[in-house]
C-alpha cells in the first residue's frame, strides 16, 4: 500500500512538471507570436493616438511631455531629449507636466514647479533623477527636501516659500487636471498639438524619432488628415445609384397602376 502511494506520489509530481512545462511553452511560443505581429513592439505598433473630439493647435505646436523623476525610463530619455529640444523649430514649445499618481510623485511634482518658478530645474535636473533612484526618502519630507536644494540655485528658506506657496499649489491642481484630461496612466508620454498622442517607444531613440514625425506632420499639414473632395465622377456615380434605387419601386407603382385598369 505505501508503495502505491508513493509511486502515486511520483506521477503526480511528474505530471504537475510536465504540465508547468508545457504551460511555459505555450506562454513563450505565443509572445512570439504576438511579438511577430506587432502587437507587443510598439516600434511595429501605432506612431500616434488620436484623441477624438480634440481639434488641432498648431500656433504654436505645443508638445507636453509627461515624465517623472521616479521613472528610470524617464531618466534615461532625459539626456536625449534635451539635446532634441535644442534644435526644435520656433513654432514647436515643448512644456514638461511631473505626473502626480502617488504620494511620491506628488512631492516631485511639487518640487519639480518650484524649481520652475525660480528657472532651476535644468541645473538640478540631474541630481534630482539620481537621487530618485538611489534614496527617494530624501523627498519624502519638506525639511530633507529642501536641504536638498540648498545652495543649488536656491536657500533652504527660499525653497520652503516657493514649494509651500498658494501658486505653487495652484499650478500643481491645473496640471493634474491636464493629466485626468488626457488620460495619461504611463510615462513618458507626448501629446502633440492637443491632438495627438505619442506614448514611449522600445528605445529611446524610437520615442525621440517618433515624437519628432508626429510633430513633422502637423507642421506640414498632413495631421489631420483631411478628406479628398467628391469629383464630378463620384458626384455622377452617387446621381445614378440614386436612380437606380428608384427604379424598382417605380416599376412596382405601374404594375399596381395596369392592374387597377384592368
Amino acid at each position: 500500500m505505501a508503495r502505491r502511494q508513493k509511486t502515486a506520489n511520483v506521477a503526480l509530481v511528474r505530471n504537475a512538471i510536465l504540465g508547468a512545462i508545457a504551460l511555459i511553452v505555450i506562454v513563450i511560443l505565443g509572445y512570439a507570436i504576438l511579438y511577430s505581429v506587432g502587437v507587443l513592439d510598439p516600434n511595429k505598433g501605432e506612431l500616434y493616438f488620436t484623441i477624438p473630439d480634440r481639434d488641432v493647435k498648431n500656433d504654436p505646436i505645443e508638445v507636453l511631455e509627461f515624465f517623472s523623476y521616479a521613472c528610470p525610463n524617464c531618466k534615461e530619455l532625459e539626456e536625449l531629449l534635451r539635446g532634441w529640444e535644442n534644435s526644435l523649430p520656433e513654432d514647436v514649445e515643448l512644456t514638461e507636466i511631473h505626473v502626480a499618481h502617488s504620494v511620491q510623485t506628488t512631492n516631485l511634482a511639487r518640487i519639480h514647479v518650484a524649481l520652475s518658478e525660480r528657472n532651476i530645474v535644468a541645473q538640478n535636473k540631474k541630481r534630482i533623477f539620481a537621487e530618485a533612484e538611489k534614496r527617494p526618502r530624501t523627498f519624502g519630507t519638506l525639511d530633507s527636501t529642501s536641504e536638498f536644494f540648498d545652495g543649488h540655485g536656491i536657500d533652504k528658506e527660499q525653497f520652503e516659500l516657493i514649494a509651500q506657496s498658494d501658486r505653487v499649489q495652484s499650478i500643481l491642481d491645473r496640471q493634474e487636471a491636464v493629466v485626468r484630461e488626457f488620460g495619461i496612466i504611463s510615462v513618458p508620454t507626448f501629446v502633440v498639438a492637443n491632438k495627438y498622442i505619442v506614448p514611449s517607444k522600445t528605445t529611446q531613440k524610437e520615442t525621440v524619432r517618433a515624437l519628432h514625425k508626429v510633430i513633422d506632420m502637423v507642421r506640414r499639414g498632413e495631421l489631420p488628415i483631411k478628406e479628398e473632395p467628391a469629383t464630378n465622377d463620384d458626384e455622377a456615380a452617387l446621381d445614378d445609384s440614386e436612380v437606380i434605387s428608384s427604379t424598382p419601386d417605380q416599376e412596382q407603382q405601374a404594375e399596381v397602376k395596369t392592374e387597377e385598369s384592368d
